[in-house]
């Protein structure tokens, strides 16, 4: 049943029997795919805006173009 007063909370799971500078330790690869991922998700947020490289007309409550 829902009230409308839930909420959500971020959940960490860590293995805390693994040493700190082993656990924190990115791999070579890993450092790759996360500059992949990163470029990959600007691209798709920048694209409709690249797209529009001749303006485009916003319109407004008032009517004004």
């Amino acid at each position: 049943m829902d009230n409308g007063k839930t909420s959500e909370h971020p959940i960490y799971l860590t293995l805390g029997n693994i040493a700190k500078d082993i656990s924190q330790k990115r791999s070579k690869s890993f450092r790759l795919a996360k500059r992949v991922l990163y470029q990959y998700t600007l691209n798709i947020l920048t694209r409709s805006l690249l797209d529009y490289n001749g303006g485009f007309d916003l319109q407004t409550d008032n009517g004004i173009k």
